[in-house]
C-alpha cells in the first residue's frame, strides 16, 4: 500500500512538473524559467540595474527583454510599467539582445 502511494505522489509530481514546463513553453519563457513574477519599474532603472543589482544576475538581460517583448534597445523601459520576471532560470542570457558593434 505505502508503495503504491509513493507512486502515486511521483506520478502527479511528475505530471505538475510536466503541464507547468509545457506551460512555460507555451508563454515562451526563456531560460527554462519556470514562472514569472511582476516588477514595477522605478525612476532610473534599466534591465541591467534590474537583472544585476535588483536580481543579483539570477536572470539576464536578454532574459528580460525577451520576457517583456522589448525590442531594439533592452534599457527602453518606463517608470511604473510592470515587467514579468523570469524566476528559477536555469541558464542566464545577458548578450544575445545587444547590439554587436563591428570596429
Amino acid at each position: 500500500m505505502k508503495v503504491t502511494t509513493i507512486i502515486a505522489a511521483l506520478l502527479s509530481v511528475a505530471v505538475v512538473d510536466a503541464q507547468n514546463n509545457a506551460q512555460c513553453r507555451k508563454l515562451g519563457l526563456p531560460c527554462h524559467a519556470t514562472k514569472t513574477i511582476p516588477y514595477v519599474v522605478k525612476k532610473g532603472d534599466t534591465l541591467t540595474h534590474i537583472a544585476h543589482d535588483i536580481y543579483k544576475r539570477k536572470v539576464g538581460i536578454c532574459d528580460l527583454a525577451y520576457t517583456n517583448h522589448i525590442g531594439y534597445n533592452p534599457d527602453l523601459i518606463y517608470e511604473d510599467q510592470t515587467l514579468l520576471i523570469p524566476t528559477d532560470c536555469k541558464t542566464i542570457d545577458d548578450g544575445s539582445c545587444l547590439k554587436k558593434h563591428v570596429s
